[in-house]
């Protein structure tokens, strides 16, 4: 039916005309069919996420008039066809319905799957907008298909705009409201993501497609001719994971990614680069398990399986982005951390992150700086008369070299080795390796930013979220603000680097809160929050957990707030 096709139509006409957007799709585990959601919120002022309450529906097929015509908020408006969805009788509250003939005005342009345009039309008539900027968007994204496509589309366009009288009920927006577009992008967590690692040097990137981390390897391959990077999509999770290590073990920025089921294969050779002391960057995309679970759908339920994930003690980084410009800037900072401290770094991030599109006013490019960590040059070489790859270091990071450097020879070998990398299983290299291997865990730690506090530092309430968390919340508290009295504002303290934790920042983070706090997770058992008790004894006030495949709504954290008053 076109859903995802409706929904970024409208995403990108409304933020081309300025307004701030915010967009997410469903759509269950099909190749085809099932019943697919888009779901965009539009404002002239700065949104974070979705929302509940649906202003329009527009209902392509009766599944979505049974479904989801309750969520129509009073004097809201249900367009549908009565010929292709003939029911309409689960409204909750007083709305407008609109019946237009979607599917026969599609068949006299000669197209039955147009409906959708059409459609799109007459969204655009009920938010008081005109055509013309959307008629230029279906030309870009048509034009692959020819002028006879886009004529159509544009015909259908219009067709359902002109359906509509003059004074439509439920009209949402005004058009003198409105902004011209400037600098202002609309980007998904994926997207940004893919630039911020292009910005930082990326050579290769390896990838078996597995939602919801195929969006990033989509996007990647789709302009390695335009950066000069290679992308490759090898046999399974195994080779994706290989190919990266080998790659950054000859000097070439590389990442990989894959979801839960595929980071479970890539774990040996996590642990290999643990022992080899050589960087890695994965990308672990989360979606609800065990196993395959809900493949479609999103969730935060891999936390603490990333921080403890390859067999043996090692240092493993954490990194969890909580909206595209967090995800643009860790990509980045991704590759200079595994390779400043030789180890992997993981990226987590989730289905509801890497597929929402936003609109942000740019990607902050000039704080990208690239970092190699200590790689030796021939000429360094050259001045030691017996490189040792595994020298015992205060810091526990030890100078490398590339391969075809002269004087550069060493092992990187599986095995507890000595200081050139041959096997060594004595106690006391054991000891020393070992010890100097973990030395960079501390070291790491106390450099790491600590969580963000945003909003009025004085606030008596305080939101704890970690990752994807943060767009709701941030949407919930810009919303609950405005009702609220100064002296019972709610702020937000926002965790982004996880492992390893730098306790001193977080401990003193903790001591300017609020007195009542709310942790947020998209899980269960409420994962960051066990980790907050352990790390630092910290107990929240309350919490909000959410494990049903869906995003957290900023609705549901104002009750969640509400409770704690």
């Amino acid at each position: 039916m076109g859903v995802k096709s409706v929904g970024m139509t409208l995403a990108k006409t409304f933020s081309r005309l300025g307004l701030k957007v915010f967009e997410y799709s469903e759509y269950p585990s099909l190749i085809r069919g099932g019943h697919n959601t888009e779901t965009i919120h539009v404002s002239d002022e700065a949104v974070y996420s979705q929302v509940g309450a649906v202003d329009i529906l527009l209902a392509l097929d009766k599944n979505t008039l049974d479904l989801d015509v309750s969520e129509v908020k009073s004097g809201g408006v249900v367009i549908f066809d009565k010929i292709s969805t003939p029911s309409l009788d689960k409204l909750s509250a007083p709305c407008n319905d609109l019946d237009i003939p979607m599917l026969e005005i599609a068949k006299s342009l000669g197209n039955p799957l147009l409906m959708n345009t059409v459609g799109v039309g007459a969204i655009l008539k009920l938010a008081g907008l005109a055509t013309e900027t959307t008629v230029k968007i279906l030309a870009e994204e048509f034009v692959r298909k020819g002028n006879e496509v886009v004529e159509a589309n544009i015909n259908a366009l219009r067709s359902g705009f002109e359906y509509i009288k003059d004074s439509p009920p439920g009209r949402v927006l005004q058009g003198e409201s409105l902004r011209s577009w400037g600098q202002q992008l609309l980007i998904t967590g994926s997207e940004a993501m893919g630039l911020g690692a292009i910005a930082a040097g990326l050579g290769l990137y390896a990838s078996y497609p597995m939602t919801p981390a195929s969006p990033l390897l989509h996007f990647l391959a789709a302009h390695q001719d335009e950066f000069g990077y290679v992308v490759r999509q090898p046999e399974d999770e195994i080779a994706a994971a290989n190919m990266v290590i080998g790659a950054m073990h000859a000097g070439v920025r590389a990442m990989c990614g894959t979801s839960g089921g595929g980071f479970a294969l890539m774990n040996e050779t996590l642990a290999l680069a643990g022992m080899t002391e050589t960087p890695m960057v994965i990308y672990l995309a989360q979606r609800p398990g065990p196993a395959t679970g809900l493949p479609t759908w999103t969730e935060q339920g891999e936390l603490m399986y990333a921080i403890h994930a390859g067999h043996g003690e090692f240092l493993r980084f954490v990194l969890v982005p909580g909206d595209p410009q967090e995800a643009f800037l860790l990509a980045a900072e991704a590759l200079n951390l595994a390779e400043r401290y030789q180890a992997p770094v993981i990226i987590l991030g989730d289905k509801y992150l890497g597929e929402s599109a936003m609109t942000v006013d740019g990607l902050d490019l000039d704080s990208v700086s690239i970092d190699r960590g200590a790689i030796l040059t021939e000429r360094d070489l050259s001045k030691r008369k017996n490189f040792q790859r595994y020298e015992l270091t205060d810091n526990g990071i030890s100078p490398r070299s590339l391969p075809g450097m002269a004087g550069g020879i060493y092992t990187a070998n599986s095995d507890e080795h000595e200081y050139h990398g041959s096997v060594d299983e004595s106690s006391q290299m054991r000891v020393w390796q070992q010890g100097k291997r973990l030395k960079k865990e501390p070291a790491a730690a106390g450099k790491l930013p600590g969580p963000k506090l945003i909003g009025d530092p004085k606030a008596e309430t305080t939101i704890i979220t970690w990752g994807s968390t943060k767009m709701p919340t941030m949407q919930a508290v810009a919303t609950a603000n405005k009702q609220l009295s100064t002296n019972n504002k709610i702020n937000i303290l926002h965790f982004s680097y996880i492992w390893p934790m730098n306790q001193e920042a977080v401990n003193a983070a903790l001591l300017n809160i609020g007195s009542r706090t709310l942790i947020v997770e998209n899980n269960a058992t409420g994962q960051f929050e066990s980790l907050l008790k352990s790390q630092v004894g910290f107990v929240p006030t309350g919490n909000l957990r959410k494990f049903d495949g869906r995003p957290i709504y900023p609705e549901e954290i104002i009750s969640a707030f509400n409770r704690l008053v």
